[in-house]
């Protein structure tokens, strides 16, 4: 497996991946989302196995350093094609993501999931994120399911 950085174009084009993960359906409503991820700076990497894109990371680096007490840099996406799960291709995305993050100086890298996604949230509890906080109604109309937000420390970085 290789990953690779992927294009904007790319990943417009790639909006399957981008539902399994965000879960939304519109396909209107999921560009204009992915673009303005884009558009903040938010990088993708794809996961490829013989040529083919079987999965991808997203993530948002604060580069400038202005939002990262606030804001430390977080997970935006991590998807893997149905095929390819249980193969340890969401592993290697993470890591390599925490990898990057952890060499450029960064002391927390954050992520938040469904507060029911039991797989999600023992998935990135074995690959050393704490659980921080569980938040109610996340969207606060009313409907929202809970999200649960996650943590991981790296140890001797500057910010």
């Amino acid at each position: 497996m290789e990953i690779k950085k992927l294009t904007a174009e790319f990943v417009l084009e790639r909006l399957d991946l981008a539902q399994i993960s965000i879960g939304i359906d519109n396909e209107r409503a999921l560009t204009s989302l992915l673009k303005s991820e884009l558009c903040r700076g938010t990088e993708y990497f794809g996961a490829f196995v013989e040529q083919k894109c079987v999965g991808w990371i997203s993530f948002w680096v604060d580069q400038e350093g202005i939002f990262s007490n606030a804001e430390p840099p977080r997970i935006m996406d991590l998807a893997v094609e149905k095929d390819f799960r249980r193969q340890k291709v969401a592993s290697q995305l993470l890591e390599f993501a925490c990898d990057r993050v952890e060499a450029a100086g960064f002391k927390r890298f954050m992520v938040t999931t469904g507060g029911s996604m039991f797989n999600a949230r023992l998935f990135y509890v074995k690959n050393g994120f704490r659980q921080i906080a569980c938040v109610p109604n996340w969207f606060g109309d009313g409907n929202s399911s809970d999200q649960a937000i996650f943590m991981k420390t790296f140890t001797g970085a500057k910010v």
